[in-house]
């Protein structure tokens, strides 16, 4: 799946599940959200994630991370992701 594309799970007005208009990152696993963006070291994102370049939401990186053990919140880097925010990067951009 695409970051352009739209997946439509459940449909309710404050739903975290339904996505009207350009789609913001949704969580390959969760399906819900991301509303917290994130970037980890190359090294720690592989030792999570192997190859994968899958978008995946903060609680889930970090589920995986500290069920495999993974010291991941050195050098991390997060940034909110608002609806406003993302509408006005998608259509200025």
């Amino acid at each position: 799946m695409t970051m352009g594309e739209v997946r439509r799970v459940f449909v309710g007005e404050m739903s975290d599940y339904y996505h009207p208009g350009p789609a913001r990152e949704i969580c390959s696993l969760c399906e819900r959200l991301s509303r917290v963006g994130f970037r980890v070291p190359d090294d720690v994102w592989h030792s999570v994630m192997g190859d994968s370049i899958d978008i995946i939401c903060l609680a889930c990186f970090t589920r995986l991370a500290d069920n495999a053990f993974v010291a991941w919140d050195k050098d991390i880097v997060f940034y909110p992701v608002s609806k406003v925010a993302h509408r006005r990067i998608t259509q200025d951009g």
